[in-house]
């Protein structure tokens, strides 16, 4: 069964950044570039993990991140940051502190080898804990 992983980035180059990088896994990339898709996704289909920039359509990775780990069901998902070296876009995110329930925040462009040692140990297979009559 292929890993679930949950991009939600406005921008295009970074997505296939991801893409890239984790083409030798068995993983299924669940793409958005909105938060409130993105958290559609995430209830549709429990990812392992989600990957995120701050700048969304609709909203920003912050409150994406709220969201999630505001739902009992969603809270356990590993929610971690991929965006562009910091410039103005970004003002609302802290530079260096790790936002409450985020697992780490990696600034783009990054080396391959570099992304995957991070990222490792959330790939992993995970039950879903909801009810498989989770309306979809």
């Amino acid at each position: 069964m292929a890993l679930k992983i949950l991009c939600a980035f406005k921008t295009e180059e970074i997505f296939d950044f991801v893409k890239s990088a984790l083409h030798n896994f068995e993983c299924e990339l669940i793409k958005s570039t909105s938060e409130s898709l993105a958290l559609f996704l995430a209830q549709k289909n429990f990812p392992c993990l989600i990957i995120s920039e701050n700048e969304l359509h609709g909203g920003s990775g912050l409150n994406l991140l709220g969201e999630v780990k505001a739902q009992a069901d969603l809270a356990s998902i590993p929610f971690v940051f991929l965006m562009p070296r910091p410039d103005s876009t970004c003002a609302d995110l802290p530079k260096t502190d790790l936002p409450p329930g985020a697992e780490l925040i990696m600034w783009y462009p990054i080396e391959t080898h570099e992304f995957l040692k991070a990222i490792s140990k959330f790939l992993q297979e995970k039950d879903d804990p909801r009810d498989p009559e989770t309306p979809e």
